[in-house]
């Protein structure tokens, strides 16, 4: 279980979802993409979670290859306990925020919508900015 570098898969999984959602142009499609991959980076993140020794205090997960040989420089990842953390807040966190989304992103607010601002911004209709 730990020859498979995970650390890297968790890394670049949101990236490359990323990358094929940027030619998208149906928004519901590249909605249930991004909630697919970010369901994906949980499951990885939760694997590394139920794999992780908490009574090791080095990183764990650790990995390291050159990237730059000429330069002395290498890609070098591993974890600890807060970063493990992190890594799971994140990976709960940001599917919920897909799915809170439903599909309204760009659009302003319904309260907003009828103030005649996005929500963000207050409506230049004279009234004062703070």
């Amino acid at each position: 279980m730990t020859d498979f570098p995970w650390l890297t898969a968790l890394t670049f999984t949101p990236l490359v979802g990323g990358l094929l959602l940027l030619g998208l142009d149906q928004k519901s499609l590249a909605r249930w993409l991004a909630l697919g991959f970010n369901l994906l980076t949980l499951a990885m993140a939760v694997v590394i979670w139920l794999n992780f020794d908490t009574r090791e205090t080095e990183l764990q997960f650790a990995r390291s290859y050159p990237w730059i040989p000429t330069l002395g420089i290498d890609y070098f990842v591993g974890i600890d306990g807060l970063g493990l953390l992190m890594i799971l807040l994140s990976a709960i966190v940001v599917p919920m925020v897909v799915l809170a989304s439903g599909g309204r992103a760009g659009t302003p607010l319904p309260a907003a919508a009828s103030r005649g601002d996005d929500g963000a911004h207050p409506a230049a209709a004279g009234r004062p900015t703070s």
